[in-house]
């Protein structure tokens, strides 16, 4: 999350797929944000539906990071190998 690492070398670093990291970073992600909005004194508790929206949300989110991150390597790959650039 500091980007001193990827999640592609961390996952090589761990032996484990690339989603795998992901899933770990969001789990964590979403963990601390529990924590620190059931800290909140006087704050309005969202319920057990909306948290689940929320997480599924930011999943999405995480999942088209990754569509576009794999969609640039792949266009500088082919931009590398054109005759034309």
């Amino acid at each position: 999350m500091t980007g001193q690492v990827t999640q592609s070398d961390a996952a090589a670093e761990a032996g484990v797929d690339r989603t795998s990291i992901a899933r770990l970073r969001k789990v964590a992600r979403d963990g601390a944000i529990a924590a620190l909005q059931a800290s909140r004194p006087g704050q309005a508790k969202a319920s057990s539906q909306e948290l689940s929206e929320l997480a599924k949300l930011r999943a999405e989110i995480d999942r088209l990071g990754a569509v576009v991150i794999d969609q640039a390597v792949e266009l500088a790959v082919l931009r590398g190998k054109s005759s034309w650039g």
